[in-house]
């Protein structure tokens, strides 16, 4: 009898082990979808630009088998069962990766959007090349459960890193957030979704002082990276020192440099006056960059190195808000692809965005718009570490995929070389992780997220949108299928009811 318990408890401990093992493989990054079917692929005549910063490697063989890179190289065997595929005048650089992106967005949670036109982003993001993305706020329930069918294989998507809601103030921006009040709400809040496997904290901007470096404490004490907003209360200084990993956005570090008081000053006098919001926010831009400092700069980008603090620009929200009717007739051809309940909150006359604009105050951000590629140069050249992100969901004109190769583009006009722009979203995001070990450059015995082009990225950043193929999960995807999948996905839209 003893011995019929010691195995039979010996087998739960077996079978809840494997049932953690596979749980922790679905959630791992390298996580690949059933062998059944894996092929092995060898492109032949290739260009490969790995992403490391080598120089290109060209009319080289790529070898793949299943989800792996299994060679590369000049004159090396082929395996007999191999796919050949010539290609010759193509290129190859690894998977994208949007390291600020919401495809289940908190708010745009009011419009009940269902899961199926949520999921359907994902599946824009493969389209695009995009092959990864790290979700800045969501269901992390959701998104986890997104995570586990794409790496079964039944949901086409990317690689996912979440971290759920938003921890900000006693009254939350968006719905979803934790309302912490308390240093101790914010030690809580950490537990809870240290708990609940998210992958990250991410900190807002309503958050007091105490509550930020509560949580900033709790989070080096557990192990679990924080990155998000600056909140209003703490400098983009003190975030870098308390061990924020990344620092969203670029309106508080052009604030930091500027001269704080004059700014505040200018603003209140203004509201006490009587003056509108959009008098103020003009105001507010305008003393900002008058007043801003080099030097404060120049040794704000010194702490962000001695850090290692990461910067995600996502300079394409700024630029499509500032210019949203010049943009808007030019992404047309992108509008059928996105989901009703999205076109419509995008519709200028209600859109929180797009509100209150006028000629000056447009002139205004977009002056702001070109300091923050002043700041992107400054900060690449100083060696801050750069990630492309898109901040794609409710902001206007951010389309999922697009959205990281315009924000290349803005990184290139920025001062970046096209290869610093490739790698803020590719070797960049994936060293952030700690994960440039098996994926994020085309390197034997990586993971095989890779995007093959019809045209040179290093002479024309634009070119990385010239897609023929996409490799991700073990399968190809030619330009056939892509098509098939944006097509999909625009007549699960419905156009002929978009407005």
């Amino acid at each position: 009898m003893i011995g019929h318990y010691l195995l039979e408890g010996r087998l739960v401990k077996r079978i809840f082990l494997l049932i953690g093992l596979l749980m922790f493989a679905a959630l791992t990054l390298a996580q690949a979808p059933p062998r059944t079917g894996l092929s092995i692929i060898a492109l032949t005549h290739v260009t490969v630009i790995d992403g490391t910063g080598a120089p290109p490697k060209s009319d080289v063989t790529l070898v793949l088998a299943g989800y792996r890179i299994a060679d590369i190289g000049k004159g090396i065997p082929i395996p007999h069962q191999a796919r050949i595929i010539d290609a010759t005048g193509s290129f190859v650089i690894p998977g994208l990766w949007d390291m600020h992106a919401h495809p289940d967005d908190p708010e745009l949670w009011p419009l009940h959007p269902s899961e199926q036109q949520k999921a359907s982003l994902l599946t824009l993001l493969i389209a695009n090349g995009v092959t990864g993305i790290r979700d800045m706020g969501g269901d992390l329930r959701l998104l986890q459960d997104w995570r586990n069918r794409i790496g079964a294989g039944v949901l086409i998507g990317p690689h996912i890193r979440a971290c759920g809601p938003l921890l900000d103030g006693p009254k939350p921006m968006w719905p979803g957030s934790v309302a912490i009040s308390t240093p101790e709400q914010g030690r809580q809040a950490v537990r809870d979704l240290r708990r609940q496997r998210a992958d990250f904290i991410k900190v807002y901007s309503g958050l007091s002082r105490d509550a930020y470096f509560a949580i900033a404490d709790e989070a080096k004490k557990l192990k679990i990276p924080f990155a998000g907003h600056v909140p209003d209360a703490v400098t983009p200084e003190e975030a870098s020192d308390a061990g924020q990993a990344s620092e969203e956005h670029l309106l508080q570090i052009v604030e930091a440099c500027s001269d704080r008081e004059a700014v505040r000053k200018k603003v209140d006098e203004l509201r006490e006056a009587g003056a509108t919001p959009v008098e103020q926010r003009r105001s507010y831009i305008e003393t900002m960059l008058a007043t801003f400092d080099n030097k404060k700069a120049d040794a704000l980008f010194a702490k962000f190195v001695k850090n290692n603090t990461w910067v995600t620009p996502t300079v394409i929200v700024w630029q499509n808000n500032a210019s949203f009717e010049d943009y808007y007739p030019k992404s047309i051809d992108r509008l059928k692809y996105m989901p009703r309940y999205i076109l419509e909150y995008w519709d200028p006359k209600s859109n929180a965005h797009l509100k209150n604009r006028s000629p000056e105050r447009l002139a205004a951000e977009k002056k702001l718009v070109n300091k923050y590629l002043e700041i992107i140069g400054a900060m690449q050249r100083a060696g801050v570490k750069l990630m492309t992100g898109s901040d794609f969901g409710a902001n206007p004109l951010l389309f999922p995929g697009w959205g990281v190769h315009d924000e290349m583009a803005l990184l290139v006009k920025a001062g970046l070389t096209p290869m610093e722009a490739i790698q803020a979203a590719t070797k960049n995001p994936t060293t952030f992780f700690e994960l440039n070990n098996s994926v994020g450059t085309v390197e034997k015995g990586k993971i095989a997220d890779l995007v093959v082009l019809s045209a040179n990225p290093l002479v024309d950043i634009n070119n990385t949108r010239k897609i023929t193929a996409v490799f991700f999960g073990g399968r190809m995807f030619d330009r056939a299928a892509l098509n098939r999948m944006l097509n999909s996905v625009a007549a699960a839209a419905d156009p002929k009811d978009k407005k």
